[in-house]
């Protein structure tokens, strides 16, 4: 089941990523650039232009309360 949520959090997280990687590349201050390499490398498959098209996978709440407690 697709969650349409995704539709929307996906493409803000990516934004997120890039003006916060972009802010603290500003800085020059190493931590700082350390600190949005790390950010790069979480957000890669996102973010870098060369990488082909990246599957999300959502998972299914299971637990107490959702459509699958019975099962």
């Amino acid at each position: 089941m697709e969650d349409p949520r995704l539709e929307t959090t996906l493409p803000e997280a990516r934004k997120w990523a890039l003006q916060r990687i972009h802010k603290l590349t500003d800085t020059k201050d190493i931590e700082s650039v350390n600190d949005s390499y790390a950010i790069f490398k979480e957000f890669k498959e996102w973010i870098d232009p060369l990488e082909e098209d990246t599957e999300i996978y959502s998972m299914e709440w299971l637990g107490e309360g959702s459509d699958y407690e019975n099962f």
